[in-house]
């Protein structure tokens, strides 16, 4: 994995050496990584987590790389197993306000909140007990910014051009108003990126409930 320090040793061998004064490079690197891993619902964003129910709370807050769900979650743990039904905030809500009961298990849905602006999944009905239910859950996950030379930046080797033409750009469109033609270089590369990666997201095994995946234009979610 490259980390944030060979990426700003990268970047100022592209940019011919030191940035202006004014251009924070930790501040453009991870720009340049979070443009390139939210392009795509690329192969490698893929991750799994057990998360756990609290008592009388009706959400469960996502992980904190969370960006979106590529899947419908499962039931884990806890006692009463049962289905899991993957809905809208404004089902829940319905349920919610008219105290509906649902057969054989729960209804969940996925969104981000004004109160904290964190991910949370929704969860009908509220859970009575800590970690009763948990759930398995398959989401894509979001960039987090990074800091100290030393941190890995989670995006494997391949795409270390990508990163360093959008970097480059960055830094030519702020010292000079142009990007200089390297966010046209850097949109080829994105696309021959996620045809290579086209064969990696064949052989991942579908999730609980089916992947989301397969069912992305052009690797953007569009549910």
């Amino acid at each position: 994995m490259l980390t944030l320090g060979a990426l700003k040793d990268l970047a100022r061998h592209a940019i011919g050496g030191a940035a202006d004064s004014r251009v924070d490079l930790d501040k453009q690197v991870n720009a340049a990584c979070r443009k390139l891993v939210h392009a795509r619902a690329w192969s490698w964003r893929l991750k799994i987590a057990n998360v756990a129910a609290v008592a009388n709370q009706d959400y469960i807050a996502m992980p904190a790389d969370f960006d979106a769900p590529a899947g419908v979650p499962a039931l884990s743990g806890g006692t009463g197993f049962g289905g899991v039904e993957m809905t809208t905030p404004q089902d829940i809500q319905r349920l919610r306000s008219y105290g509906a009961s649902v057969a054989g298990g729960y209804r969940v849905a996925f969104g981000v909140y004004a109160d904290d602006l964190a991910a949370h999944m929704q969860v009908y009905p509220t859970p009575t007990a800590n970690g009763n239910p948990t759930f398995s859950i398959s989401y894509l996950r979001r960039w987090v910014d990074i800091s100290g030379d030393g941190t890995s930046a989670v995006i494997p080797d391949p795409y270390e051009l990508a990163i360093l033409y959008r970097v480059r750009g960055q830094v030519r469109l702020l010292e000079d108003d142009t990007d200089g033609g390297f966010f046209a270089m850097y949109d080829r590369e994105i696309a021959e990126l996620w045809e290579e990666d086209a064969q990696r997201r064949m052989h991942i095994s579908a999730p609980p409930g089916g992947s989301l995946l397969g069912q992305v234009d052009e690797g953007r979610f569009t549910v």
